[in-house]
């Protein structure tokens, strides 16, 4: 699959193209917030790859 990806004879994985962490937030009386969120390639078994 990831040598037919490279080539473009797969458009997608089946999986999809990224994953993101899905963090618990609980909110009580803040008017600003900011969450940053980790994602990875799914390809990307090792997290090598730097964008």
């Amino acid at each position: 699959m990831i040598s037919k990806k490279f080539t473009g004879q797969l458009l997608a994985f089946p999986a999809g193209e990224w994953y993101f962490e899905h963090p618990a937030v609980h909110l009580s009386g803040y008017t600003a917030f900011t969450q940053n969120l980790k994602g990875i390639c799914i390809g990307d078994c090792n997290a090598s790859y730097v964008p």
